[in-house]
């Protein structure tokens, strides 16, 4: 689903334009489209961006078309898959 941009991303990127994130570090996991690494960059942060492998590409994509928007390199990787199994005895 990493090429669905989410209404939640609009939202919360306004949030991030408005704050001061100079030399402020942030990680973002799920990135997808990158939009909200792209915007903490822009906005001064160091960024971590993440995200599972099918994903990657369109995440190193995006951000490698935007680069010219920010001076500190985002680095991306791969969030590794992670499986929840519930306890079958919950007590």
């Amino acid at each position: 689903k990493g090429g669905i941009l989410w209404e939640t991303s609009y939202v919360l990127g306004k949030y991030i334009q408005s704050q001061d994130l100079l030399n402020k570090t942030i990680l973002e996991l799920g990135a997808g489209t990158g939009l909200l690494s792209i915007i903490s960059a822009y906005k001064g942060a160091k960024v971590y961006s993440s995200d599972i492998f099918p994903v990657l590409s369109l995440t190193n994509l995006s951000i490698s078309h935007n680069s010219s928007l920010y001076f500190k390199p985002i680095k991306v990787f791969e969030l590794p898959v992670v499986e929840f199994v519930p306890d079958p005895d919950p007590t």
